[in-house]
């Protein structure tokens, strides 16, 4: 299957088992991933996509290179096992503490320009 979105260093991982300790499906990730060059960290959110046919959770990889994340959302190696493709923006990075709360947008950043604070004096 061909990517839909355009090429970045986060990939979409789509298809993933329920398992109930998201540290184990990190490290298994981040194994499995790893092959295909450094990655720079892998988000899974904690809530599970419900469909029709079953849950499913998601998680976004991402890469310190793009020609790495390339090769693994081409990759044959998963077969069926996932679905990927390129995150149509990049897997937020971790943030501690209750300011997770006080994000705006769903990247996991703030838009420029927008806010308390953010323009000059």
């Amino acid at each position: 299957r061909l990517p839909r979105n355009p090429p970045n260093r986060g990939v979409f991982v789509g298809g993933l088992t329920t398992e109930k300790d998201i540290s184990t499906l990190k490290a298994r990730l981040l194994a499995e991933f790893s092959k295909f060059g450094p990655v720079e960290s892998v988000h899974v959110p904690e809530t599970i996509k419900s469909t029709k046919h079953n849950n499913s959770r998601i998680a976004f990889v991402n890469f310190e290179n793009l020609e790495h994340a390339k090769q693994a959302v081409q990759s044959e190696s998963f077969g069926v096992k996932y679905r990927l493709d390129f995150a149509t923006t990049a897997a937020p990075r971790p943030l501690s503490g209750r300011r997770s709360a006080e994000v705006g947008s769903s990247s996991g950043a703030p838009a420029a320009g927008s806010g308390p604070g953010s323009g000059p004096g």
